[in-house]
């Protein structure tokens, strides 16, 4: 993966009553494997303490070279050290990266992911450029 930049990632959706959450949390470690999940009442959250948590969104994008919208989606969600964006839950369980503009563009409600870290430029950066190693 190239350098290691210090991070903490989490993902958060909101689980419907017409949902298994179990389902639900399952879609999101498929976007990020690897990470520790948890359901607490009505909210899935899976959780990392490294940047690896999100070379499988990484990855996928790049191979559908839908890296530059993602990149401008959490260069314009930076506050302070943290960025989100947002995926589809239904493109997420079956396996597929979909990075929404809006809530609006996931119907059950998308999968938030948010990113901290000082050299979140570095970050996102990293993301971008779409390939390991």
């Amino acid at each position: 993966m190239g350098r290691l930049i210090p991070c903490r990632v989490r993902a958060r959706a909101s689980i419907s009553p017409s949902e298994d959450p179990q389902k639900v949390l399952e879609a999101m470690l498929n976007m990020m494997p690897g990470c520790t999940g948890e359901i607490q009442e009505r909210t899935a959250e899976v959780r990392s303490g490294d940047m690896a948590a999100l070379d499988t969104i990484r990855e996928s994008l790049a191979s559908r070279q839908t890296l530059g919208g993602l990149r401008r989606n959490m260069a314009g969600n930076i506050r302070d050290n943290t960025t989100k964006f947002l995926l589809n839950r239904q493109a997420a369980y079956a396996g597929v990266t979909a990075v929404c503009d809006t809530p609006e563009e996931s119907p059950l409600g998308p999968i938030e992911v948010e990113v901290e870290s000082r050299r979140i430029d570095d970050i996102i950066l990293w993301i971008s450029e779409g390939r390991t190693g």
